[in-house]
């Protein structure tokens, strides 16, 4: 932003200071001077003028206008500012008092509204035929990097250099109209411009939009010397709704700020320059909401812990005078807490840390002596141990972590639920991710592409998902794998049992019993078609694992299978621990005796099922696992499984009568239960 030495000297006394005291004290307190410009305001003009570029914090929009900004220039230098301007203010109330105009009579037309803390008021010029401002008002429109055009639009830029206040000017003259403030419901058209739902509106009667919230526009006044102005206050923080997503040259420093002790003064002062340069103008105040009662407060109090402000400044005493100068006002004091009354425009001024900031910044931050803060190096937190623990295990296996964006294209979603942004600064990621599979995929691509053999990864992460129309967010572990690495470090191949015995042995290290295996209800793109399961216990969904889908593309050209994971981390919140107790048994010096079972049953039946109907019903079994399966391809319902029980005693050695009667009541079990085939 451009502000001018010559204008902030004729309102606030620098003529005393140096320009490099000035611009050494507005960058020590927050405002960095970026360049600076010694030119004339005009051609052939006398007038020699410093101009400097100052960059305002984003947080600071209140000092987008010139009063506003002149009120902290008078607080960091300490000096006085004067009102240059009270001509004519008496006479132009709040938006004219009568409501008849003495050119023209004609009656205020209500606008109906039903959205809170909006004020807008429509003026009808007759005989407004532009020429050249006044040479003061266009000095001073180059001095704030604005170039002049005619006296209507300088004037409507004036204010809004001065005040921050916006005022449209527009040819369509819509006297005789109904006007009603909306909020758009769906996307309509307007000046050519998709004007997106959720966006406030004026219609007409004929429910055609005459003007958008925020989208600023200037235009000259017909041949006819017609045009209509249009002054509005909406107050963005009162309001949760997004306004629009239309931009314009103006429309970010328009909506951002405007503050109702602006509107009011730069309304009066835009109506008396439209009367006092135009003898022959008629206006006329055609539409109001007048009656809409803004709920906003000048003050905002907040109270500060004295013990915060000297812990966080490392300091013992108060400087009284500080928070005078950082027009922090005290209110009120107790041994604890200091009340600080804050204009209400401050809107970066909320919590206690925003008032130390604000204080220290008047210190001036060289002040302070330099001290690192304690900060105890024995910090323990159980959510990082969990995920120190998943990194050293997986890690241990040959896994590397990686760490991906959490936007992705649309159509890597992994379902139809997809959450998409509003405004995606990239359109190829605009969505925020509901698995990590996607990224994953692409570090695998990637990597194999330039050549890399050691393809094992893992990602500790966030999700999203939608519920009850609330975004969750979730943390979850994933990875995706090709390879083992046995003790020698030796890359090698592996298989669907192995992968899956590698996730099965990481559940168990968390503590879980009784393991289950179900297949994959809701299949994903991701997955093969037959060879995706869940794991589970007790009807708990601890994850997902399968083998990628050999169609995807970019792993089709792929000769050995690759493997994918993903468990919600809320359910391994704790693991065992080395140093918990483990209760000791006695290993069994009787031999064990083996035997296996060739099993046909129905395809759908799940092994983890079987297994622990067999471990119910069998006694002395201490292990069962399948070592065999064979689809018959004439018997396509059907599956054969090989089963392998082990039994033994820890007191003697069992016999083979005893064996053989476990397995024959065994099998009339199943048949019973499941119909299998021996």
């Amino acid at each position: 932003m451009e502000y001018s030495l010559y204008y902030l000297n004729k309102q606030a006394n620098l003529k005393n200071l140096k320009i490099t005291e000035i611009i050494d004290k507005l960058n020590l307190i927050g405002f960095e001077v970026d360049d600076i410009y010694n030119e004339p305001l005009l051609t052939n003009d006398l007038l020699n003028d410093t101009r400097l570029l100052i960059e305002i914090p984003s947080n600071r929009q209140d000092l987008l206008n010139e009063k506003f900004f002149l009120n902290e220039i008078s607080t960091i230098f300490s000096v006085d500012t004067y009102n240059v301007w009270n001509r004519l203010q008496i006479k132009y109330s709040f938006l004219i008092e009568n409501s008849k105009h003495k050119h023209i009579n004609l009656p205020i037309n209500q606008i109906n509204s039903d959205l809170k803390d909006i004020v807008i008021y429509k003026f009808e010029l007759e005989n407004c035929f532009t020429k050249k401002s006044p040479q003061w008002i266009q000095q001073k429109l180059k001095s704030r990097g604005v170039s002049p055009l005619n006296d209507l639009n300088d004037f409507l830029n004036l204010i809004t250099v001065e005040y921050g206040t916006t005022i449209l000017s527009k040819c369509n003259k819509d006297s005789k109209s109904e006007f009603v403030i909306k909020r758009l419901q769906i996307n309509e058209n307007f000046e050519n411009f998709e004007i997106p739902a959720g966006s406030i509106v004026l219609k007409n009667k004929l429910n055609k939009i005459v003007s958008v919230l925020g989208f600023v526009n200037f235009n000259e006044p017909n041949k006819s010397g017609q045009v209509s102005l249009e002054a509005c206050f909406y107050d963005i923080y009162s309001n949760i709704n997004k306004l629009n997503t239309i931009n314009t040259k103006l429309s970010f420093k328009y909506l951002r700020s405007m503050f109702i002790e602006n509107f009011e003064v730069a309304l009066k002062r835009v109506l008396s320059f439209l009367e006092f340069y135009n003898s022959d103008l008629a206006l006329v105040v055609v539409a109001s909401n007048q009656k809409a009662k803004l709920t906003f407060k000048n003050h905002k109090t907040i109270s500060l812990s004295k013990n915060l402000l000297r812990q966080v400044l490392n300091i013992t005493n108060f400087d009284y005078e500080i928070f005078k100068k950082a027009n922090l006002k005290i209110i009120g004091e107790t041994n604890n807490n200091f009340y600080i009354q804050i204009l209400a425009v401050r809107k970066d001024l909320n919590r206690e840390i925003d008032l130390i900031e604000e204080y220290s910044r008047f210190v001036g931050y060289k002040n302070f002596q330099e001290i690192l803060p304690k900060k105890s190096l024995t910090y323990s937190s159980k959510k990082l141990n969990n995920y120190k623990y998943i990194q050293n295990f997986l890690i241990n296996y040959g896994f590397n972590e990686v760490f991906t964006n959490s936007l992705v294209h649309k159509t890597n979603q992994t379902n139809m639920f997809s959450i998409d942004l509003q405004n995606p600064l990239n359109k190829e990621i605009n969505t925020l991710r509901t698995s990590l599979f996607p990224r994953l995929l692409e570090v695998m691509h990637l990597n194999l592409k330039a050549g890399y053999s050691n393809c094992n990864f893992f990602e500790i992460g966030r999700v999203f998902k939608k519920s009850d129309k609330q975004i969750i967010e979730q943390d979850k572990l994933a990875g995706i794998f090709q390879y083992s690495f046995a003790k020698t470090n030796a890359q090698q191949n592996i298989n669907w049992f192995i992968a899956k015995g590698l996730l099965e042995m990481f559940i168990k290290s968390f503590g879980y019993e009784n393991l289950e295996i179900f297949e994959l209800s809701n299949k994903t793109k991701y997955f093969h078609s037959t060879r995706s399961i869940q794991f589970r216990v007790k009807n708990k969904v601890l994850g997902t694992f399968g083998e990628v889908n050999p169609m995807l593309e970019n792993f089709q050209q792929l000769k050995e299978p690759v493997f994918m994971f993903e468990f919600n981390l809320v359910h391994f919140k704790n693991w065992r621990m080395k140093s918990e107790i483990i209760s000791y048994k006695d290993y069994s010096k009787y031999p064990s005796i083996v035997r296996d079972l060739s099993l046909t049953l129905n395809k759908k039946i799940q092994f983890s099922t079987l297994k622990q109907f067999i471990q119910e019903t069998t006694k002395n079994l201490i292990n069962i696992n399948f070592f065999d399966i064979y689809f018959d391809p004439i018997a396509i319902d059907k599956v054969n499984l090989g089963v392998r029980l082990e039994f033994q005693k820890n007191d003697r050695t069992l016999t083979t009568l005893e064996i053989d009667t476990e397995i024959s009541n065994l099998l009339k079990c199943l048949t019973k239960e499941f119909k299998i085939e021996v």
